[in-house]
Parts: C-alpha cells; sequence; structure tokens
C-alpha cells in the first residue's frame, strides 16, 4: 500500500484551505479546525462541542444545506449525553437570532445515529454570516460531533 498525496485528491486543496467548494472561507471562533473523514467517505470539520465556526454569507445567499453529526464511537465506545447542535445570525442590526437547533442523542435515541441532513432558507435573513455551534449536554468528554456538506445557493 501506498500513501496518497492529498493534493492530488479532487477538492482536498479547498479543504486544506478551509474553502467550501464554493470559495466560501470558515473560521473557527475557538480551536482549530481540523477536517475528519465520516462514515460516508465525505470529509467533514470536527466539531467537538463546544464549537464555533464562522461561516461568510455573500449577499445573493438563499439557502445553506448541510450535514452534522455525532460520531459512533461516541456513543458505542464512550459516554456521549448528547450535542445540541444550533445555527445562529448576527444581523445586521445586531440582534442574535437562532435560525436551527436540533438535540442529537444517539445513545438514547437511534434516529439519531449517523449522518444528519438540514436546509435553511436563508431569504429573509439579514446576515452576512452564520456561525455553526455545537453545545455539550451536561459534560463535553465524549462529544465527538461534525458538520458536513456544507452547502451555500
Amino acid at each position: 500500500m501506498t500513501r496518497q498525496d492529498f493534493n492530488q485528491v479532487t477538492g482536498w486543496k479547498d479543504w486544506n484551505q478551509n474553502r467550501l467548494k464554493t470559495g466560501t472561507i470558515i473560521q473557527p471562533l475557538n480551536g482549530a479546525l481540523e477536517k475528519v473523514a465520516l462514515p460516508n467517505g465525505e470529509f467533514g470539520w470536527m466539531a467537538h462541542a463546544p464549537t464555533e465556526i464562522v461561516v461568510k454569507l455573500s449577499d445573493v445567499a438563499e439557502q445553506l444545506s448541510f450535514g452534522f453529526g455525532i460520531f459512533d464511537g461516541a456513543w458505542q465506545e464512550g459516554a456521549t449525553d448528547g450535542v445540541e447542535f444550533r445555527i445562529i445570525t448576527h444581523e445586521l442590526n445586531g440582534q442574535e437570532k437562532v435560525i436551527f437547533s436540533r438535540d442529537l442523542d444517539p445513545a438514547s435515541h437511534p434516529q439519531d445515529r449517523g449522518i444528519q441532513q438540514a436546509t435553511i432558507d436563508l431569504s429573509t435573513i439579514e446576515a452576512h454570516e452564520v456561525i455553526l455551534k455545537t453545545l455539550p449536554g451536561d459534560t463535553a468528554p465524549w462529544d465527538w460531533s461534525y458538520w458536513s456538506e456544507l452547502t451555500i445557493k
């Protein structure tokens, strides 16, 4: 087996530069942004709760689609008590607004296992960025959460 040069993998350069396929730059507000392989073969961003990641929006952004979840090892081998996935905006008037919130607890709820998908309508939101947050339950040690497949249209 030979070691693969990831620079030859389509899209890896963008991942390495913390960019979405659309060229949108993302940046962490706390800690480093770590790219991880997901069970479906795609890549995502590790977001061990608590984490905040800023995604800049263009003036014409109409929709944000994304995946999110908790790695299987966190509930199979560990003791996660769940993670809240939240997306907020800082609107032009200075107000913070929650535009998405979902709690996952894969240890207790089988439907919370695997990659979850969601889409948010951005057409009525007056903001230049969204913040992707992961928040722990009562404890954080096994909250191995991630975001993936971020697409802005």
